[in-house]
């Protein structure tokens, strides 16, 4: 749900057989805790969740030390739907009651049904833009790509330019939510899956990709009255004139693919130019 963001340090470089290594951006999960009183969303989930104890399959309270994780987030998962609905619905009342700031997410694995508790503005919209501020892209050179109902965050940062693509796969209430919004920088793929993130990437950036071929092959031509290569400009300063960096990445669909240009001196866990760059933020739980 975007409350954690990873970097992987060049695993293309690594043997096969060797994983790579990760580190967690603990400056976006500091932010993401310090959104929300945890102590009291804690009890307030507790309250609402004891009366349904025997239907509840598994409650996970992810900040807490004996999962050694951090991650601001809690998980309730449960077997029927029905009581997904109440349970919904208590901490609903609960956190007007209390005035808390959470936000509760529903997913589906197909067995049973997860509620997701995160902190307000802690979403995958949110860590797409932090991720794109940290990489130093444009929010015009990024796509993001999902196909489920909890990727809507994701898809409101085409609020801010980002360009987005609805996989073949996609289910109806993504659908109709990029419908009502009239998002004409979100693009309905036809084909599933990672298939449909790369058709989504031709739409939006072939003519982008096919301009910056042409315009670095004639900046390479360009010289001053001296012969000398002609000053860059401060519009192109730090930026790789070689062939964008596009790599795609599929968890159901639901990732964040920068696509452009990187920026030279890039900063941890950034790719060159030359390198494949790509961001996930998986909604998968384990």
């Amino acid at each position: 749900e975007g409350t954690e963001i990873y970097w992987f340090d060049k695993p293309w470089r690594r043997a096969v057989h060797e994983e790579p290594e990760a580190e967690r951006d603990m400056e976006w999960q500091q932010v993401c805790m310090d959104s929300w009183d945890y102590p009291r969303v804690k009890e307030a989930i507790k309250q609402c969740t004891e009366p349904y104890a025997e239907t509840i399959s598994k409650l996970m309270f992810l900040p807490d030390p004996e999962y050694q994780n951090g991650q601001p987030m809690i998980v309730i998962a449960i077997e029927s739907e029905d009581v997904k609905n109440e349970v919904m619905a208590h901490i609903d009342t609960i956190r007007k009651e209390q005035t808390l700031a959470f936000e509760v997410s529903a997913s589906c694995s197909g067995t049973s049904w997860y509620l997701l508790i995160t902190p307000r503005g802690a979403s995958k919209g949110s860590a797409a833009m932090h991720c794109a501020k940290r990489l130093g892209y444009n929010p015009e050179r990024i796509m993001v790509s999902g196909d489920g109902d909890n990727d809507v965050p994701l898809f409101q940062a085409t609020r801010q330019g980002l360009k987005g693509t609805m996989v073949g796969n996609v289910c109806e209430g993504l659908k109709q939510w990029v419908g009502k919004k009239q998002r004409e920088n979100v693009y309905q793929a036809t084909k599933s899956h990672a298939e449909g993130i790369l058709e989504g990437l031709q739409h939006h950036f072939c003519s982008m990709f096919s301009m910056d071929k042409d315009s670095n092959s004639h900046e390479s031509r360009q010289q001053d009255a001296s012969g000398q290569p002609a000053a860059t400009s401060p519009k192109q300063e730090g930026v790789s004139a070689q062939r964008p960096a596009v790599v795609v990445t599929d968890s159901s669909a639901a990732c964040v693919v920068v696509a452009g240009s990187a920026p030279t001196g890039a900063n941890q866990g950034v790719s060159e130019s030359v390198t494949p760059s790509c961001v996930s933020v998986s909604d998968r739980v384990s």
